[in-house]
């Protein structure tokens, strides 16, 4: 889904396909268009509504959940200065 985003031009603000049409688009089970969509939702990428005119919704993360991320990696790793300028 991420791919088909870039892919696709999609900006903040734009809804997903729904849970029907990613599907067959994806070529997937319902159940992994499900896990696919709360990753998303978890990393702060799309924002899920209810209701006749729900769906997902690409939103910008916080910069609060982009900098948990980079922490998470960088704890994990051996980082040189190269890698770090790269991050920033």
């Amino acid at each position: 889904i991420k791919r088909w985003i870039v892919q696709t031009h999609q900006k903040v603000g734009d809804k997903l396909p729904q849970e029907a049409a990613l599907i067959e688009q994806m070529g997937v089970a319902r159940g992994t268009v499900r896990e696919a969509l709360a990753s998303l939702q978890a990393q702060g990428l799309i924002k899920v509504s209810t209701g006749p005119n729900g769906g997902a919704t690409l939103t910008q993360p916080p910069y609060e959940r982009c900098l948990e991320a980079v922490s998470n990696f960088l704890y994990f790793q051996s980082v040189d200065i190269v890698t770090l300028y790269a991050l920033r």
